[in-house]
């Protein structure tokens, strides 16, 4: 059994021919001991003989950037105004939000796509609520969860808004600048549809329950 300290989350061994690739979540400028036990056997069964040990060395952790998952995200009902980012060696996160309605989905999608070709004349649609930093506290060469408080861009929990989050500083080449922007609503009713070639069949439900609404 391989042995490694200081423990590496998430590890896996594989071999290829004459290489043995070890993976795991490993931690920026740490090092790592490898201990290769002497019962390791090749493929006609010859054994090492001996412990071998090897020491990994881990530079610093690339700066790393992380929003959700999807350009449209709807809030839990019942959790707080915000959204999770996830980021590593960065110290700071812009957030720049503008209330949308929902006339503006196909202007939010055309700004999604030309975002990074269209630098100059670059226009998010909708009322920009507010533009800030904030400090992410993040521990160098961690992975480190962001959470971005939303709650002044839904001052009575309900609404849409088109959020756009740049960790800083940004590369100097925008092709690699990472870049979250999103669509997020907050509301109290869900939606299910199932369309056939002639009908489409909406039904609409309390969010939080899942029972049905009426008059809607």
């Amino acid at each position: 059994q391989i042995k490694i300290s200081p423990e590496l989350p998430g590890t896996t061994a594989q071999i290829s021919g004459s290489s043995l690739m070890i993976r795991g979540r490993s931690k920026g400028q740490t090092a790592y001991n490898v201990t290769l036990p002497r019962s390791l056997a090749d493929q006609f069964g010859q054994t090492l003989g001996k412990d071998e040990n090897v020491v990994i060395q881990v530079g610093q952790a690339h700066p790393f950037f992380s929003g959700p998952g999807q350009a449209f995200t709807v809030l839990d009902p019942q959790g707080p105004r915000e959204l999770t980012c996830s980021v590593v060696n960065y110290d700071r996160l812009k957030v720049t939000a503008w209330r949308v309605q929902p006339a503006d989905w196909a202007a939010f999608q055309k700004y999604l796509q030309e975002y990074r070709n269209n630098l100059k004349e670059r226009k998010a649609p909708g009322q920009q609520i507010f533009e800030k930093e904030i400090d992410t506290k993040a521990v160098r060469d961690q992975l480190t969860e962001v959470k971005v408080d939303l709650k002044e861009a839904f001052p009575n929990n309900l609404g849409q808004v088109l959020l756009q989050i740049e960790p800083l500083p940004q590369p100097e080449k925008n092709y690699n600048q990472p870049i979250y922007i999103g669509w997020v609503q907050s509301t109290q009713i869900g939606l299910d549809a199932m369309a056939d070639g002639h009908t489409l069949q909406a039904w609409a439900s309390e969010l939080g329950s899942g029972k049905p609404l009426a008059g809607v």
